[in-house]
């Protein structure tokens, strides 16, 4: 696997019946630890502290449609 030049944040991990969880700030709850999860929440963090975006101005995993197509995002962040 490539290592990422991620600056190291303080992210809260727990286990929760035998399974690591990972806590997201925007979504304000704990999601499964897996690799993807693990990026999401650096990048989060990284938009938040070394950017300073609000976190009212991120989201996360969301769904949306263009003409009829349903598409989805990992994060957006919004101009206003």
């Amino acid at each position: 696997m490539k290592k990422l030049n991620l600056k190291k944040f303080d992210l809260k991990i727990k286990i929760k019946d035998n399974k690591r969880l990972i806590f997201d700030c925007i979504r304000n709850s704990y999601f499964h630890l897996t690799k993807e999860e693990w990026v999401r929440q650096n990048v989060i963090q990284t938009l938040i502290n070394d950017y300073d975006i609000p976190k009212s101005k991120i989201s996360v995993e969301k769904g949306f449609k263009i003409n009829s197509l349903n598409k989805r995002f990992d994060i957006v962040v919004f101009n206003s």
